[in-house]
């Protein structure tokens, strides 16, 4: 059979006869206004924005001008306050120190009257409220008193001073415990902040006091000896008679006898500086007392001689003062005591 040929047979299709598309030709206008209307468009956004440009400095700059007037009246304001503070405050520390001078010298109402005017002068002033308390307390108005001394801590928190009154006034109302929370945070504020007004020695030696009635011996007597390492050149013979009853208590006679006999030597050392004849009495009537319980620790331990060398000397001390309670008394235990044998 013949081959089929593998030839492809392509048709061709005629191509299309393609139409062309006539030339149209635009006639050019004639030159008309618009470039000129578009040249006026663009001129005129220029000066509105220019303009609009003016009017956005001038409010910046009207604003500045504000804020610095604004300001400028405000550190005047603050200025004319700061100098009226200070006036207040000058007039508050002028009450203050009359109020203060009167407290010392007794005048009571003066005090009360003086420190109300301060705390109206300066009613954040917690040393006014606090002496104000310290007054109300003299004359023994608790309630104004406690009222007092909670604001001045309120006021100032690191106020020793105001700590250690209200400490003072638990104290006479038999708050103990609360007494004591207050002398050491009291003791902890002098230590961050001391001041001229009370010392380190007045904190300890009441806390000894108080530990002394909690019968707290131990604490007590380093309580005491803590007072005393802070006035070194100025002891108290009342620290030393503290001491040494909290020694007696644990049953160390001798440290107390030596406490005692420290008692009476201070107070012969610094009688003969005071001028106050009620001051003078009253440390007289200490000694006296001093020689009393030395004589009983002396009697405790079986010494006495001892025993009896103090009470002769609290013989002559109550024949000084004329004191005939005093002057009974110790011629009573002279005549029952035993001789020694």
């Amino acid at each position: 059979m013949p081959k089929k040929s593998t030839k492809k047979v392509v048709k061709r299709t005629a191509a299309k006869p393609v139409k062309t598309a006539k030339s149209v030709v635009t006639p050019i206008a004639k030159p008309i206004a618009r470039p000129i209307a578009i040249h006026s468009v663009n001129e005129k956004a220029a000066k509105r924005a220019k303009l609009a440009l003016y009017i956005y400095w001038l409010i910046i700059i009207l604003f500045v001008a504000s804020t610095f007037y604004i300001l400028g009246r405000g550190h005047q304001a603050r200025f004319e306050q700061g100098s009226q503070e200070i006036a207040m405050s000058a007039r508050g520390a002028e009450l203050l120190a009359s109020g203060k001078d009167k407290l010392i010298a007794g005048d009571i109402p003066g005090a009360i009257e003086d420190m109300t005017a301060a705390i109206e002068s300066d009613p954040r002033s917690a040393l006014a409220y606090t002496y104000r308390g310290e007054a109300y307390m003299s004359e023994a108005n608790y309630a104004a008193a406690a009222a007092d001394l909670d604001f001045a801590i309120s006021l100032d928190p690191q106020s020793s001073l105001a700590l250690y009154d209200r400490a003072l006034l638990n104290i006479r109302l038999g708050n103990l415990e609360m007494a004591l929370v207050d002398l050491n945070s009291a003791l902890n504020a002098y230590g961050q902040r001391p001041n001229e007004i009370l010392t380190a020695r007045d904190i300890y030696s009441k806390r000894a006091q108080l530990n002394l009635w909690m019968k707290d011996w131990e604490v007590a007597i380093a309580d005491y000896t803590a007072s005393l390492a802070h006035s070194p050149n100025n002891p108290s013979d009342e620290d030393f008679a503290g001491r040494a009853e909290a020694f007696t208590a644990l049953g160390k006679y001798q440290e107390a006898l030596n406490d005692y006999m420290t008692g009476v030597t201070t107070i012969s050392e610094t009688i003969k500086l005071v001028e106050d004849p009620m001051v003078r009495i009253n440390m007289s009537r200490r000694a006296m007392f001093y020689f009393e319980k030395s004589a009983a620790l002396h009697v405790q331990i079986g010494e006495m001689a001892a025993a009896r060398t103090d009470l002769e000397a609290a013989n002559t001390l109550a024949n000084a003062l004329n004191d005939e309670d005093a002057r009974n008394r110790i011629q009573s235990l002279l005549l029952n005591m035993q001789p020694e044998i």
